[in-house]
C-alpha cells in the first residue's frame, strides 16, 4: 500500500513541474530532506553539509528574488 501511495505522490509532484534538488543521504544512508522547486530554472545549487548531530544540513541556493513589503509612509 505504501508503494502505491508513494507512486501517487511522485506522479503528482513530477506532473506539476516540481524538481527534487537534494541528491544524497542526509541522515546515515537515508534521504530525509526533500526540497521541491518550481520552476527548475530558479535552482542554482544544493550542498549537503556536516551537521551538529547525526543529521546533515542542507545549503540551498536559488535565483528567486525576494519580493518583500515596503514600509508604509505615515
Amino acid at each position: 500500500m505504501q508503494h502505491l501511495f508513494q507512486a501517487v505522490v511522485n506522479n503528482l509532484v513530477w506532473d506539476s513541474g516540481y524538481t527534487q534538488v537534494v541528491s544524497g543521504p542526509t541522515r546515515g544512508d537515508a534521504l530525509l530532506d526533500i526540497y521541491l522547486l518550481r520552476p527548475k530554472r530558479s535552482f542554482i545549487s544544493c550542498d549537503i553539509l556536516p551537521g551538529i548531530s547525526n543529521h546533515k544540513g542542507i545549503l540551498l541556493e536559488d535565483g528567486m528574488k525576494f519580493v518583500g513589503s515596503q514600509k508604509q509612509k505615515e
